[in-house]
């Protein structure tokens, strides 16, 4: 059974292994080749054990029997929290990005009433994903420059407590 929990140091291999990936390059930001080791490192010891506190990132992983197949991010602001996360590629196409999903969403409201995701138009497959665990496509959007890519559309999406 897939569950969520909070990131700790000794995820960080896998953590790092998820982050240079190609699917994770492409669609996670505006990179075209993997992150520094040591630089990820410190990021990712800044996002653990932070809490659900305005201003923090907090990293949690989502994972089977103990091994990791996804990451999400939960970057907690004063009204809501947005997700970012991320499949581990032999792990896509599993529905284990749904099950993430649902968890973050389910942990998310229990701390702010508003969820969001940010998604480039173009990424067909975490569209799907986010709308069929209840995230609603939204008119606000911004582009960003993306070196592989070039100028890209994000589009946020959102849900809501009930």
């Amino acid at each position: 059974m897939i569950g969520i929990r909070p990131a700790n140091k000794d995820d960080f291999e896998a953590y790092y292994n998820i982050k240079c990936t190609k699917s994770d390059i492409t669609w996670t930001g505006p990179y075209s080749i993997p992150p520094r080791k040591e630089t990820l490192f410190d990021a990712f010891i800044s996002r653990i054990g932070t809490g659900f506190v305005p201003g923090a990132k907090c990293l949690y992983m989502i994972a089977e029997e103990d091994v990791v197949k996804d990451y999400v991010m939960f970057t907690i602001n004063q009204e809501d929290i947005e997700l970012g996360y991320s499949i581990y590629e032999p792990f896509q196409k599993q529905g284990v990005g749904k099950a993430a999903m649902k968890l973050a969403v389910r942990e998310a409201l229990k701390h702010k009433p508003l969820v969001f995701v940010q998604i480039r138009d173009d990424n067909f497959p975490s569209q799907k994903c986010c709308t069929a665990v209840g995230f609603k496509k939204t008119e606000e959007c911004y582009d960003i420059e993306y070196p592989t890519v070039g100028k890209s559309k994000m589009r946020k999406y959102i849900i809501a407590a009930d």
